[in-house]
């Protein structure tokens, strides 16, 4: 085979591959890694210097080849990404899926709050990023574990004319050491014992993550849901014994401790998880290290914590970008812990993009 066929060869399998997986920034930058090692190489390889005039042109072509090819590659790359959504536009009408059992809302967006320099201003945009795309069955909640937030009580005044839950935890856990893992647990069990009010669904949301755009940020929320939604079995046979669980329960279309959709199932599981990592008296399993919050729920949801049911096939579904922005980062909630850097806006490249455990739902087209 020539070395120009060969070319055209290797082009073809990285294009067919790249569309085959939906991952054109994972392949274009191999492209770009392999063809920048190619040519380094032929530089470094003194053997083709032995003789300059008779090397030079055979030095050229290759370099001509291999650049040659991988613009080519990149080209086509990119032609689903760029062109087609331009000639095909998508459609901008969505709704959300209807809850499945009523009068149970679909989805609680459950905001957690805790006391942060410049609270009120952060925490009003978060609210406020979140309202228009309320209704019967979609809710929104605002928890803290706090008794001292001033904050709080200034958006219960200021939203007393929207229909917001506000709610104070003020049960003492003694057993517990007060932290993370303890105020997220209760969040969940909180959650998990309102009765009719339980949504099927619950999105978690820290209080410095609104959503993006006007309305393309929440469309792509739509979208995850319309496919967990999509997943829930017929009335019949066993799944009728077995409560309609959805093949898919858990979206992720933020980062961190935001974004992550948990099907109610799954809340009883995460608050076991997150209790056994707060109690005073250590009950952790022999092997299962501590770990930060939002990464034990990731983990559960991909299964790779042993305490969480097995990973199933039909498992997390992401967007391909962040749909939620950051706008707390310069001002954390530890009065120990330095401004963090202001990272994972909107339109980020979502972190888990490319795992084999994800179903991603392509946003690009969204703004």
């Amino acid at each position: 085979m020539t070395p120009k066929l060969r070319t055209y060869v290797l082009t073809a399998l990285y294009v067919a591959l790249c569309w085959l997986d939906n991952a054109p920034w994972t392949y274009s930058v191999t492209i770009i890694l392999t063809t920048t090692i190619h040519l380094a190489q032929t530089v470094l390889d003194s053997r083709q210097w032995q003789d300059i005039s008779t090397t030079k042109p055979a030095i050229l072509s290759q370099f001509r080849l291999r650049v040659g090819g991988a613009v080519i590659a990149l080209l086509l790359v990119s032609i689903p990404y760029s062109l087609l959504p331009i000639l095909f536009p998508p459609a901008r009408v969505l709704a959300m899926p209807q809850t499945p059992f009523p009068p149970s809302p679909l989805l609680d967006i459950l905001i957690l709050s805790f006391p942060r320099p410049n609270g009120a201003l952060i925490l009003n945009t978060t609210i406020s990023s979140y309202l228009p795309h309320l209704s019967n069955d979609i809710r929104l909640s605002l928890y803290t574990y706090s008794t001292d937030h001033p904050v709080f009580q200034e958006m219960q005044t200021a939203f007393q004319d929207h229909d917001i839950t506000f709610h104070v935890n003020r049960d003492p856990r003694p057993d517990a050491l007060d932290g993370h893992y303890l105020h997220l647990s209760e969040a969940f069990r909180w959650q998990n014992e309102r009765g009719a009010q339980k949504a099927e669904w619950t999105m978690l949301v820290e209080d410095d993550f609104p959503i993006c755009g006007a309305d393309a940020g929440w469309e792509a929320v739509v979208r995850v849901m319309e496919i967990l939604e999509g997943g829930r079995p017929s009335e019949t046979g066993d799944h009728k014994r077995l409560g309609r669980i959805p093949k898919r329960r858990s979206g992720f279309v933020g980062t961190g401790g935001s974004g992550l959709i948990l099907h109610r199932s799954l809340l009883p599981t995460l608050i076991y998880i997150l209790r056994t990592h707060a109690d005073r008296t250590p009950r952790l399993p022999a092997g299962v290290p501590p770990r930060p919050v939002d990464v034990i729920v990731q983990d559960c949801l991909l299964g790779k914590d042993p305490m969480c049911p097995p990973w199933r096939e039909e498992g997390l579904v992401i967007t391909s970008r962040l749909v939620m922005d950051h706008i707390g980062g310069l001002a954390s909630t530890n009065k120990y812990k330095p401004p963090n850097s202001d990272q994972w806006r909107c339109g980020w490249r979502h972190p888990f993009h490319g795992l084999p455990e994800v179903e991603v739902v392509p946003v690009e087209g969204l703004w």
